[in-house]
C-alpha cells in the first residue's frame, strides 16, 4: 500500500522534527512539536495534488477536501493566499473560506481565529509555519527564491508582533520540505541580486557557494540567519530538512517535473 510504504522508504525517513502520518490510504507530514502544542498541521506528499493550473478545480477541490476531512478541519473556513511569489502578508479576520479573492497577490497568512485553517502551496519553495504559543497565533508563508529575497519570513514576524502583540522570544519556526541547498542551483543573474543584497552577511560564503559557472543557494540558512539577526532565537527554529528534489517520488518539486506539467503540496496550519 502506498501510505505504508512511506514509512520504510530509505530516503523518506521521519526525524527529529517531522513524522509520517498514515491514514485512510493517505500520508503527509507532520511537525512534532506543533502537534505537542495541540495545533494541527501538515505538508502533504504525493498522489495529493493542489495545483489549479495543471488538474480540474473538481479535483483540486476534492483534494482539499481529503486533506481537511484527515485532519479534521473545516473545508469550508480554509483560508488561501493567491502567490504571486510577493512579499505580502495578510491578517484573516472575520471575513474567511474557500475565495481566494480576498487575498490576491499575497503570500502569507496569520490568523488569531480558532478553526480557521490557513493553507500554502508549494513545489521546491519553503513553506514556513510561525507559531505563538502565548498569543495563540498563527502564520503560513509561502517563501520561494523571490520571497526570500524580500524577506517575506520577516514580514510575517512584524505583522504578528505589531498587530497581535506577539513577542519575539514566543515564536517558534518551522520550515518545512523545500529544494536543499545542494539542488538550487542558480544563474549569475540571481546570485547577483541575492549576493548585492547580503554581502554583509558573516555567513554569505555559507549561503552562496560557486558550482562551475552557476551557484549554489541555502535558502534556508539565509531565511533562519535573517530570522536570528532579528533576535529569533535558533531553538525555535524547526527544519524540516527534507528535499523535495531529491524526493520527487514523494514530493512535488518543480525543477524535477518531466513537463510543463506540474504539481504542488500544500502546508497547512489551524489553531
Amino acid at each position: 500500500m502506498r501510505a505504508w510504504a512511506l514509512v520504510y522508504n530509505k530516503s523518506m525517513k521521519e526525524n527529529s522534527v517531522v513524522k509520517i502520518v498514515n491514514k485512510d490510504g493517505y500520508s503527509y507530514l507532520e511537525f512534532k512539536k506543533l502537534t505537542e502544542l495541540g495545533v494541527k498541521n501538515c505538508f502533504t506528499l504525493k498522489p495529493l495534488n493542489f495545483s489549479f493550473k495543471h488538474q480540474s478545480e473538481v479535483d483540486n477541490r476534492n483534494n482539499f477536501k481529503i486533506i481537511c476531512k484527515l485532519m479534521d478541519i473545516d473545508y469550508d473556513k480554509l483560508c488561501r493566499p493567491e502567490q504571486k511569489h510577493t512579499n505580502e502578508v495578510r491578517t484573516v479576520k472575520d471575513k474567511y473560506g474557500v475565495n481566494i479573492s480576498e487575498f490576491s497577490f499575497t503570500d502569507g497568512l496569520i490568523t488569531n481565529q480558532e478553526g480557521v485553517p490557513i493553507a500554502t502551496t508549494a513545489a521546491d519553495c519553503t513553506p514556513i509555519i510561525i507559531y505563538d504559543s502565548q498569543n495563540k497565533v498563527i502564520a503560513n508563508v509561502h517563501s520561494g527564491w523571490k520571497g526570500t529575497l524580500n524577506n517575506i519570513v520577516i514580514n510575517a514576524t512584524n505583522k504578528m508582533i505589531e498587530e497581535f502583540k506577539c513577542q519575539k522570544e514566543n515564536l517558534l519556526y518551522f520550515f518545512g520540505p523545500c529544494i536543499c541547498k545542494d539542488c538550487f542551483e542558480v544563474e549569475t543573474d540571481v546570485y547577483e541580486l541575492f549576493y548585492n543584497k547580503y554581502k554583509h552577511l558573516d555567513n554569505i560564503n555559507d549561503i552562496i557557494r560557486k558550482k562551475n559557472d552557476k551557484y549554489l543557494i541555502d535558502t534556508t540558512l539565509l531565511n533562519e540567519t535573517l530570522l536570528i539577526n532579528m533576535g529569533i532565537k535558533k531553538a525555535n527554529i524547526y527544519k524540516a530538512d527534507i528535499c523535495t528534489y531529491e524526493n520527487d517520488n514523494y514530493l512535488h518539486s518543480y525543477r524535477k517535473r518531466t513537463s510543463d506539467s506540474f504539481g504542488l503540496g500544500v502546508a497547512i496550519v489551524c489553531l
